[in-house]
């Protein structure tokens, strides 16, 4: 029973690891497209927004990395 539980949390640690992941690159993507898009003279508010989006992106993928590693050595600390 213990083995089967923690096979699941290691599934669902990589899935949310992925899926963080993703959000983080998504949200990266949108960013950089905001700030490419501003006309030649951006508002300070546009360009806090992008570099708003492309920090909390950043820091997404870097979480969603992190879980999808912890998940990897789960394996390691287990045994």
């Amino acid at each position: 029973m213990r083995r089967r539980m923690a096979i699941v949390v290691k599934l669902v640690l990589r899935l949310a690891g992925a899926l963080a992941l993703l959000g983080g690159v998504v949200f990266v993507v949108v960013g950089c497209l905001v700030y490419f898009r501003l006309p030649s003279g951006p508002d300070a508010d546009a360009l806090f927004a992008a570099l708003d989006a492309i920090a909390i992106g950043a820091f997404g993928a870097l979480i969603g990395a992190g879980l999808i590693v912890y998940a990897g050595l789960a394996s390691k600390r287990d045994a």
